[in-house]
């Protein structure tokens, strides 16, 4: 069992001659073997161990218990051990976590803290094979991609998982041979938690049922989806930098990625979400495929996403962006439109009248014209008012803008202080999303209000 561990750790190159280690030990079989067999390996390997132990406030006596018993182990192998206490129930509720999540997230950044204090390399944590067998599982049930299938890895940035390469039952027999001994956490068989209903239950069952190697298989397979995963996030940052175009809180997709294969569009986007979330968690399938409908929609529509986040569609792609928060902001002054230049909140709005020779003006996303005698009315730049509508059609058929921007999606802390252009309570343009169907230009125009608006940054 040692060689196997040392084979796999060399293999995958988990530590250098002279580096340190945080040893994360629970006291259970699965730690107190870890600890054991990198104790065993510390010359060898050139290595010097810490570990620490982790009391999260939740099981009382039978916790003291195993920070006792881990103290023993510690004390028998000479190993520095240094013992953290964290309510993680309160943790837990502060943050709106599950237990489980709390205590992953307090067990980190323990560990983060105390690799900075001692100097260490790594953390090593003590997930074997079937720990990697129960999550495949769990993540194929719960709908996850191909990258969810590898989510536990052999190393990830600081952190190493030395008997991924070995059973649990291989585990026992191991601290049987060396005469340790170890705590079980009662926790561990209430199969009212998902995991240990996977362990004691789905995953037995399956052995019996289908293959008696079923848990291998599922190792095997995170294992073979890790290498995919890697080939492809390579691949994919390739593309990335010739499709995606980075900004200060935002990115810009264009729409040329297209042409790409779906799961290769899927990974541009996702990847483009995480930078900007600076997190996986919350981003689903459905996210995903939500953006990407958006390139068939007209510019202007817009998806709200996790974590602030919003997708709109623009002319030659999709832009992911923070939404700002604007609450304490003035609202837009409203003032009357005549030809010059008009601060607004995040650019500049140019107006200017020319003469129509019959030559076709360009118009786009921020370059709108219209019949300059067509306007009767004097024209203001505001935000909305209560009335207010949209001409959606040349025959003059309307719709007040409230629907309009529900039905676009628009953010409600948005919608205020969206920029207008109007006549009475007639939208002609609202700035960065559409113009209405009157006073359009047409062959028989002569003057023509030309308006244009440039952003000073990337904003939505």
């Amino acid at each position: 069992m040692i060689r196997k561990v040392e084979r796999f750790m060399r293999e995958n190159k988990m530590t250098a001659p002279g580096d340190s280690l945080i040893v994360g030990i629970s006291g259970g079989a699965d730690s107190v073997c870890l600890l054991y067999i990198l104790w065993s390996l510390r010359r060898k390997l050139d290595i010097k161990l810490t570990a620490c132990h982790v009391v999260h406030g939740i099981r009382g006596e039978e916790a003291e218990r195993d920070a006792a018993h881990t103290a023993e182990i510690c004390e028998k192998l000479g190993v520095p051990l240094r013992v953290e206490r964290r309510d993680v129930p309160y943790l837990a509720a502060q943050m709106n976590m599950t237990i489980e999540e709390a205590g992953r997230y307090a067990r980190r950044q323990i560990f983060s803290q105390l690799m900075k204090e001692t100097g260490a390399q790594k953390t090593a944590l003590a997930h074997h094979m079937d720990d990697l067998a129960e999550t495949v599982f769990m993540n194929a049930a719960r709908g996850t991609g191909i990258k969810g299938l590898a989510s536990l890895r052999p190393v990830r940035g600081s952190y190493i998982r030395p008997l991924l390469c070995a059973e649990r039952s291989e585990i026992e027999d191991c601290l049987m041979r060396a005469g340790l001994s170890y705590c079980t956490d009662s926790t561990n068989l209430d199969t009212e938690i998902t995991r240990n209903a996977v362990r004691h239950i789905l995953l037995p069952k399956t052995e019996e049922m289908v293959n008696k190697k079923a848990g291998l298989h599922l190792a095997m397979l995170s294992r073979e989806a890790a290498e995919v995963t890697d080939f492809l996030e390579s691949e994919c940052e390739v593309r990335q930098r010739e499709y995606v175009k980075s900004e200060e809180d935002a990115v810009f997709i264009a729409e040329s990625f297209l042409a790409e294969p779906h799961l290769m569009q899927s990974l541009i986007i996702k990847r483009s979400l995480c930078e900007l979330a600076g997190t996986e968690k919350d981003f689903t399938r459905g996210h995903v495929e939500d953006i990407l409908k958006l390139y068939a929609n007209e510019t202007g529509r817009r998806i709200d996403l996790p974590y602030r986040l919003l997708a709109v569609r623009k002319t030659g792609g999709v832009c992911i962006c923070r939404r700002i928060k604007r609450d304490e902001k003035e609202p837009l002054s409203e003032n009357v439109l005549t030809p010059g230049t008009f601060a607004l909140e995040n650019g500049v709005l140019n107006v200017k009248i020319l003469e129509c020779d019959g030559a076709v003006i360009p118009q786009n996303m921020y370059t709108k014209t219209f019949d300059y005698d067509k306007i009767e009315d004097t024209l203001k730049l505001r935000t909305r008012l209560p009335g207010d509508f949209i001409v959606i059609n040349p025959d003059g058929r309307r719709k007040s803008f409230s629907n309009y921007l529900t039905d676009m999606k628009v953010d409600k802390e948005l919608r205020d202080r969206i920029p207008l252009v109007t006549r009475g309570s007639e939208i002609l343009w609202a700035i960065g999303m559409r113009s209405g169907e009157s006073c359009r230009t047409d062959e028989k125009t002569t003057r023509a209000l030309v308006m244009t608006f440039s952003r000073t940054k990337t904003e939505e």
